[in-house]
C-alpha cells in the first residue's frame, strides 16, 4: 500500500522535537507532539490522533476525508494505538445511536487498514449524554500521553469554558492541509499556542462517558463484545 509522507513537508526540527511544548490544531491542521494534542472548537470533524513510541501525531479531519490519514510520516514509526473523537450527531447520519456507532466503527477500521495497525481503537462520542455539549457548543478535546507508562487519556470542556491563544510562530512545526497546495504552513505562520480553562478543570473521559474502545486477537477483524454496553455505557 503506498503511503504518502509528511515528512518533507515538516522542518527538519521537527523529528527532534519529542520533547516540545503541546501543540493545539484546528480544522485541516497536522502536527506531532510528544505529550498533548488540543482540537479547540471540535464539532464534526474529528479529532484524530496516532500514538507511536515516542508521542502522538494530531489530524483535526473534516467529514468525508478520513484518507488524510495517509499523511501520517511513517518516519515516527508503527502507531500502537489509533484514537478517533468527534460530535458523532454532526459528523454521522441519523438520529439513533447504533447507526452512528456503526459509522464511526467502519471510519475507524478503515484508518487501521490504511495504517496496517494492529493495535486497538479507541474514540470519545462528545455528543454522548453525560458530556452534556449540544450542537451550538463545540467542543475542547485532548489527549494528554503519560510518558512513564505510555498511556494515554481523553480530556474535554465546552469551547464556551476556555480561553484560546493564537500568535504568529514561525518556528511552529503544525501544518495546514489545502486542499489545492497540499501540506503548507499555516497562513502568516499564525496558530494555537495555548488553550485556558475558564470554568473548571477539563473532565477526563472514561468508559461512563460515551467512550468506546476496539481490540482486535491475532489476525481477525476488530470486533466489539457485548454491543448493547458499548452503545449503552454505564
Amino acid at each position: 500500500m503506498q503511503h504518502r509522507r509528511l515528512a518533507a513537508n515538516l522542518p527538519a526540527s521537527n523529528l527532534s522535537r519529542w520533547s516540545s511544548m503541546a501543540i493545539y490544531l484546528v480544522e485541516d491542521e497536522v502536527g506531532f507532539d510528544a505529550g498533548l494534542v488540543g482540537f479547540p472548537a471540535l464539532g464534526g470533524y474529528m479529532a484524530l490522533v496516532l500514538q507511536v513510541k515516542a508521542g502522538l501525531f494530531g489530524s483535526h479531519i473534516p467529514p468525508g476525508h478520513k484518507e488524510r490519514v495517509n499523511l501520517f510520516d511513517e518516519s515516527y514509526g508503527p502507531t500502537k494505538h489509533i484514537y478517533g473523537s468527534c460530535y458523532w450527531k454532526n459528523r454521522y447520519d441519523g438520529d439513533a445511536l447504533g447507526p452512528k456507532f456503526l459509522q464511526w466503527l467502519t471510519e475507524m477500521r478503515y484508518l487501521a487498514a490504511q495504517l496496517r495497525h494492529q493495535g486497538p481503537l479507541s474514540g470519545f462520542d462528545t455528543a454522548s449524554a453525560l458530556a452534556n455539549i449540544s450542537r451550538e457548543d463545540a467542543t475542547y478535546l485532548e489527549y494528554r500521553r503519560d510518558a512513564t507508562n505510555d498511556k494515554s487519556t481523553i480530556h474535554y470542556l465546552k469551547m464556551s469554558q476556555v480561553t484560546t491563544t493564537r500568535v504568529a510562530d514561525a518556528a511552529t512545526d503544525v501544518r495546514k492541509v489545502h486542499p489545492g497546495r497540499g501540506i503548507i504552513t499555516p497562513y502568516l505562520n499564525k496558530v494555537t499556542t495555548a488553550v485556558a480553562p475558564t470554568a473548571g478543570a477539563l473532565t477526563e473521559v472514561t468508559a461512563q462517558f460515551g467512550f468506546y474502545s476496539l481490540a482486535r486477537s491475532g489476525q481477525q477483524p476488530y470486533h466489539v463484545s457485548g454491543a448493547s454496553t458499548w452503545l449503552n455505557p454505564a
